[in-house]
């Protein structure tokens, strides 16, 4: 669990526009709130503590624990609130959530086909996502819901369960995607983003070793399978240009074990 700082307020974030017909990624602003930003580069549980949001001058005795929200990608977040049960915030109180660094979540809606981002798990531009902290007069905001109840005779028990996902990405080199000769298409195609470095796959193709940790599997009766995604691209860089050696291209590749 990470601990965050508040650093500035926010009052206005952009200027509503007249146009009703698009989306913009701004309609959950409400413009009578304020708004607080923080910035998260790692996916996990973090914490908000009355210190911090004390020390950034929100204005606690305002509102209300049931009156705060968590904004991030777009949406309001599920929260959770230990406050005493006196539904304000006070020295020892603090929120937890669940965020997630930047990736290619956004990115991926400028590529000429979404689904061709060279690498969805990776930012073309920043790892770094600014998230919202802010409050209304609302009592029915996102909350997770604590489970009391400790009976589990009352349960069927099941063998196994999926408890996480696993990511291998690399940074080392930006691709272009489609090119000509050594000029790059304006457009975001097939393949561009951040890999790894290149690779000669000429004269009997090159290997790759992923190696995944995953600790404590099940594989007795009944274990789930495991879905691995792989995505690879590839290009040509015959000295007299072009695609004389048939190796641009895009691909993903898919596994069930």
């Amino acid at each position: 669990m990470k601990t965050l700082q508040l650093n500035l307020i926010i009052n206005l974030l952009f200027l509503p526009s007249s146009f009703q017909a698009q989306t913009y990624g701004n309609e959950w602003i409400d413009y009578s709130q304020t708004y607080y930003h923080f910035n998260i580069f790692n996916n996990g549980i973090y914490q908000l503590d009355y210190a911090t949001l004390d020390s950034a001058g929100v204005p606690l005795n305002t509102f209300q624990s049931e009156n705060i929200q968590i904004f991030g990608k777009e949406r309001e977040l599920p929260i959770h609130i230990e406050d005493g049960g006196d539904n304000s915030i006070d020295p020892g109180d603090y929120i937890l959530f669940y965020a997630e660094r930047n990736d290619g979540w956004l990115d991926s809606t400028i590529y000429i086909d979404s689904s061709t981002i060279g690498n969805p798990a990776y930012s073309l531009y920043n790892d770094t996502l600014t998230y919202f902290f802010t409050w209304n007069s609302s009592t029915n905001n996102h909350r997770y819901t604590v489970e009391t109840d400790i009976n589990f005779s009352n349960y069927s028990s099941i063998t196994n369960f999926i408890t996480c996902k696993k990511e291998i990405y690399a940074t080392q080199e930006y691709y272009d995607g489609t090119k000509d000769g050594d000029a790059s298409i304006s457009f975001y195609t097939a393949g561009e983003g951040w890999g790894s470095s290149k690779q000669n796959g000429a004269g009997g193709g090159h290997t790759t070793t992923l190696n995944f940790s995953t600790p404590f599997p099940y594989v007795g009766n009944g274990a789930p399978l495991v879905h691995f995604t792989g995505l690879s691209i590839s290009a040509s860089n015959a000295p007299n240009g072009g695609d004389n050696h048939f190796k641009k291209g895009f691909g993903k590749i898919y596994l069930m074990r």
